[in-house]
């Protein structure tokens, strides 16, 4: 993972330095949450710079939550 966005995930609040498992169930719970939260926006008529809006806030989730799911420890 890039050290950049490590920084942004550690300010977020991801644990980015704790076990791969715990990063793993993180992971998955944000890929989950963000698609569950956005999901609605395709059966409601919504304006198309809020969809176009809400597509750019889930690929963010989706990339930091597949980051997080495959990031492996760096032995040493």
């Amino acid at each position: 993972m890039v050290p950049g966005f490590r920084k942004v995930l550690r300010f977020a609040g991801a644990p980015v330095d704790a076990s791969e498992a715990e990063r793993r169930k993180y992971g998955r719970r944000l890929i989950l949450i963000v698609t569950a939260c956005l999901l609605p926006l395709l059966f409601v008529g919504a304006p198309l710079w809020v969809f176009v809006l809400s597509q750019v806030v889930w690929g963010a989730g989706m990339y930091a939550g597949i980051s997080l799911i495959s990031d492996k420890t760096d032995i040493q």
